[in-house]
């Protein structure tokens, strides 16, 4: 009697009863669905260097594992930083799986996936010799479609893909933009960077024409934003109007406060975070920069995430 006092007429148990065990049989539902739901792709891409994209990367790797999405992040960038930002050692010569997957015909995704310290963080690494892949598939027909081949392979086995792009537009770079459903693209505020992402806008167009592909850039934030700095709060404004969809804000207006937008603030914890081979929201959930990638992370999973 006392669990049917616990339910209402439709059979759903109210908020104010939901016990731990339900909780826990709510969330183990939630991960069957999402497994019947192929993997999204999404690329992180900025044609500028130092634009945060392995940032992006590592924070969203970490916050959505936390909430139990399977993640394989796939390091396309020679840097091999979010290789050795996850705290799997740097890759050097056949233990570099991105490198692999794209060079040997009979690669086998399954074998260069590996686990990295993280619960629900898969890793195909990247490391220097990806910079011999453009001169090593300059003559081959079709070559912006191998990562897209080996990707489709890994749709079934993960909730999200998350493929880290090297700063220029390269081979690399297609390929992962080609083997992407979307595109987040972050965005420091500065005139070189705002260049950077009308270079992107222009490189997904080419792609979308030239290869057949339809792909967008879908979620669009500022990074190291300070809103009382009058170039952030032209910055933030610029990106509104050309992404008014696609811009994700890390905070809501305030009534008492003049609104200036928002972004992810300048933070030491990244760094740190980075060196300790720890994804930042993992690393201290508790600070402002983390707490802002939750919300983009937020925004992805609701966007792009719930089948």
């Amino acid at each position: 009697m006392a669990n049917a006092a616990a339910t209402d007429a439709a059979g759903i148990t109210p908020p104010n009863q939901r016990t731990p065990a339900n909780r826990e049989t709510r969330r183990a539902a939630a991960r069957i669905t999402r497994r019947l739901i192929r993997a999204v792709v999404i690329a992180v891409a900025n044609q500028k260097g130092g634009s945060g994209k392995t940032t992006t990367i590592l924070a969203l790797a970490g916050e959505l594992a936390r909430r139990g999405f399977r993640v394989l992040v796939i390091d396309c960038d020679e840097q091999g930083n979010a290789t050795t930002g996850l705290g799997v050692p740097a890759a050097q010569g056949d233990t570099e799986g991105t490198y692999y997957l794209l060079m040997d015909d009979e690669a086998k995704p399954a074998d260069v996936v590996v686990p990295t310290p993280h619960e629900n963080i898969f890793l195909i690494a990247g490391g220097e010799k990806l910079s011999e892949v453009a001169a090593g598939l300059a003559s081959e027909m079709g070559n912006h479609t191998f990562l897209s081949a080996h990707v489709e392979t890994l749709r079934d086995e993960f909730d999200v893909i998350l493929l880290d792009t090297p700063p220029a537009l390269s081979l690399l770079t297609i390929n992962a933009l080609y083997a992407a459903d979307e595109i987040a693209t972050p965005i420091n505020p500065g005139e070189f960077d705002l260049r950077g992402i009308a270079q992107l806008t222009k490189t997904v167009k080419r792609i979308n024409t030239r290869l057949n592909k339809t792909i967008e850039i879908a979620h669009v934030f500022l990074i190291n934003f300070r809103p009382r700095r009058r170039n952030d709060q032209d910055a933030y404004r610029f990106v509104k109007e050309a992404f008014p969809d696609a811009l994700i804000d890390t905070a809501d207006p305030q009534p008492e406060e003049e609104w200036h937008g928002s972004g992810v603030p300048q933070s030491a914890t990244v760094n740190s975070s980075q060196s300790a081979g720890v994804p930042l929201t993992l690393f201290d959930p508790r600070t402002a920069v983390s707490r802002a990638y939750c919300r983009i992370a937020d925004v992805i999973e609701r966007r792009s995430l719930r089948g």
